[in-house]
């Protein structure tokens, strides 16, 4: 699996790994190609540090499939366009350092033309992109890249997908920061639009590890699907906003199809406004299935709400907790939603068909028990009544658990494995010695969210 956003210290969280060590092969701003088969080319922006992002564009232009791109320290201003090519293109010094900016003018980066898995940009803040129909920070068209070990922040979106826009493909976006990206009612766009930071539609992307933060979007301010059948897994998913506009705050779940799987997420700390606001929403066209997700509502009205018009989808191994109603569901189903081993608890009962589904399947209603919500460390304590309280496997709806939590310790402890997204391990909710709190990578700026 990817990086583990789970508890940890404050301190470094992106896995950018060690660069395989390649010889530079020129010492001026130019890219220059060597060698007539898997050539690297080196971007350098000297002093003051800005630079037009012609310098990578012609890199880019001038590689072939395997080629790989390694950018330099510096802030390259404008708009990159892998021009459907199956390259890296990595900056050599990770965010903090290598910037590509937008300069709110259009994306920042363009995969629009078939782009494969083996398109990879890796390690650069991708920020100041602004564009209408979604994908201010990146937008993916009919093409299917893998995003990987990158900060996108303070981009806008009209109409969706403010910081990653997905249209088809089957995309990677993995162990990323994605946060302060807006769109919808607060950029003035109006209507009920949908995904601030990442929106995915008709696609079967694997948005795997990213660390989503502090969105503002009508709905899904986190995360927004609309069709298609995405993988959404270890996953962290805070501080994000409706914007008063009362719709999904973590993740709206719209049109999603069968083979749709939301594993092992945690949901929690956004800000919903109004009864039709909530954490999770969901609203599939087949059903769908979440297993083992920790959905944590606060100000929201409902932590999931399955929507009227929904097929039923499966929710297993689930703690789904706080808020008026932890979860609403339509008070009649011609096939009833399967929730089995999940722990619901709120102010008030669960409303509609659901409140039934819950007396059965080793479902509970029971406060569960957290370590220390306040820093957000939403690992169980020892006397949670969800340790050892899921199932491994289950033969109606078959899925897969990982081998890790979102912490990264083992999944299973005790031979049976915890309701949500982390694993008590032994007598403490984690083997791990550093201090709790929600993990935070370096360049990330929301720091009031971080262990200190």
């Amino acid at each position: 699996m990817g990086t583990k956003w789970g508890v940890r210290t404050a301190g470094a969280c992106l896995s950018m790994g060690a660069l395989t060590s390649m010889c530079l092969l020129s010492t001026s701003d130019r890219a220059v190609a060597r060698t007539p088969s898997k050539t690297t080319f080196t971007i350098r922006c000297g002093a003051p540090r800005t630079c037009s992002m012609t310098k990578v564009q012609k890199a880019v232009d001038a590689a072939v499939n395997g080629d790989r791109v390694e950018v330099d320290p510096g802030t390259y201003d404008g708009t990159l366009n892998f021009d459907g090519k199956s390259i890296e293109v990595t900056a050599v010094k990770g965010p903090t350092k290598t910037i590509l900016d937008g300069g709110g003018n259009n994306s920042v980066v363009i995969f629009e033309k078939g782009e494969t898995t083996s398109a990879v940009l890796q390690g650069f803040t991708v920020q100041h992109g602004s564009n209408l129909y979604g994908g201010g920070g990146i937008y993916i068209g009919s093409s299917s890249p893998t995003i990987q070990d990158d900060v996108i922040q303070d981009n806008e979106g009209c109409t969706g997908g403010a910081g990653v826009y997905i249209d088809e493909g089957s995309p990677v976006i993995q162990d990323n920061v994605i946060g302060d990206n807006v769109g919808g009612t607060a950029m003035g766009c109006g209507g009920y639009l949908s995904g601030g930071g990442i929106k995915s539609q008709n696609s079967d992307a694997s948005i795997v590890g990213n660390f989503i933060a502090d969105n503002t979007m009508d709905a899904g301010s986190g995360l927004a699907t609309d069709g298609g059948a995405p993988l959404i897994e270890d996953n962290i998913v805070i501080g994000n906003s409706d914007d008063g506009q009362g719709g999904a705050t973590g993740f709206e779940l719209d049109d999603s199809q069968s083979g749709t799987m939301v594993i092992q997420n945690l949901v929690a700390d956004n800000e919903g406004t109004g009864t039709d606001s909530s954490a999770v929403r969901i609203a599939a066209v087949d059903p769908i299935t979440l297993v083992s997700n920790t959905i944590i509502a606060e100000s929201e009205y409902y932590a999931v709400w399955i929507d009227d018009s929904s097929s039923p989808p499966n929710l297993v191994n689930n703690i789904v907790d706080g808020a008026q109603v932890p979860l609403g569901c339509n008070s009649t189903f011609t096939v009833a939603p399967y929730l089995s081993h999940n722990d619901v608890y709120g102010a008030s009962a669960t409303s509609g068909a659901c409140a039934s589904l819950l007396l059965s399947q080793a479902n509970l209603s029971a406060a569960p028990q957290f370590s220390d919500p306040t820093t957000l460390d939403f690992t169980e304590a020892p006397a949670s009544p969800t340790v050892d309280a899921g199932e491994n496997s289950d033969a109606t709806v078959p899925f897969t658990l990982p081998s890790e939590d979102l912490a990264g310790d083992p999944r299973i402890v005790n031979g049976t494995v915890d309701m949500g997204a982390y694993e008590l391990q032994g007598t403490s909710s984690s083997s791990r010695k550093e201090a709790p709190g929600v993990r935070c990578p370096p360049q990330l700026r929301w720091s009031v969210r971080c262990a200190s």
